[in-house]
């Protein structure tokens, strides 16, 4: 009987010392386990629409309203352009902009990718295209003109930007305007580098994680989300996105990036 109890104290200890050794073997090789995804994974695009909104001031801030239009939409020929074409005195067009029957309809495609080596910094590239429109008095929508613009390799940190502050500050780095006819002239193209231009996308949690976010749609009430758009530091407008079913599909989980490789020096 003795020795059937001192077996049994061999079997038991012998299970536990494989037992410890397969976790010591695990965990020491836990981070080549782990670390085993490309790069590439962490990649991710989405496409949204939206429409954009001025606000300039008040309606006899005329000045400041002209210089910031001839600045984003490359001529001073604009304002004078609009004002000519729709019968509008400078108030009467400026009170157009401010009850949004002037306003800019358009689409951005966001790519954001992580830094191979430091998992904490990611960059977003961007395209876009939008269409200056007028709500003109019989209800039909003129469009002035079309342009694309781009964002350029534009670097934030995960723990700051979104796990804090919850909000991208994107920058536009260039716009390529196509003008209709202006005054008789042929088409013009302007092209703008480097504007003081920049989006204020608003952020999201989703679900318990605090690893998983979405550009916010909406506010608790159902209302659209304003997302505030700035001009050399001050706020000019913001942005509405589209409605659409799927949108609270679009998610940046971030939960995934100890598994990414680092080992690209």
């Amino acid at each position: 009987m003795m020795n059937n109890q001192i077996s049994r104290i061999r079997i038991h200890v012998g299970f536990k010392s494989i037992v410890v050794f397969l976790f010591a073997v695990f965990f020491t090789g836990c981070g080549s386990i782990m670390r085993k995804m490309p790069i590439q994974m962490a990649r991710s695009s989405q496409i949204d629409f939206y429409k954009q909104y001025y606000t300039f001031g008040e309606e006899t801030d005329i000045v400041k309203a002209q210089g910031i239009v001839a600045r984003l939409m490359g001529s001073k020929e604009t304002w004078v352009h609009f004002t000519k074409k729709y019968a509008r005195t400078n108030e009467e067009f400026l009170a157009d902009i401010k009850h949004k029957r002037f306003y800019i309809q358009g689409s951005i495609n966001l790519t954001t990718y992580l830094s191979p080596n430091d998992h904490d910094l990611f960059f977003v590239d961007a395209t876009g295209r939008y269409a200056v429109v007028y709500l003109n008095r019989q209800g039909e929508k003129d469009v002035i003109f079309t342009a694309d613009y781009a964002v350029k390799n534009i670097p934030f940190s995960i723990k700051n930007d979104i796990l804090t502050k919850q909000k991208l500050k994107i920058k536009v780095s260039q716009v390529l305007i196509r003008h209709f006819t202006i005054s008789n002239a042929s088409n013009t193209n302007h092209i703008l580098d480097d504007l003081p231009l920049f989006f204020e996308i608003k952020l999201e949690k989703v679900g318990k994680s605090n690893q998983v976010f979405r550009m916010k749609y909406e506010q608790h009430d159902g209302q659209p989300q304003q997302h505030d758009v700035y001009f050399e530091g001050e706020k000019i407008g913001y942005m509405l996105f589209d409605k659409l079913p799927y949108n609270n599909a679009k998610l940046f989980d971030l939960r995934g990036r100890g598994f990414l490789r680092k080992d690209y020096d």
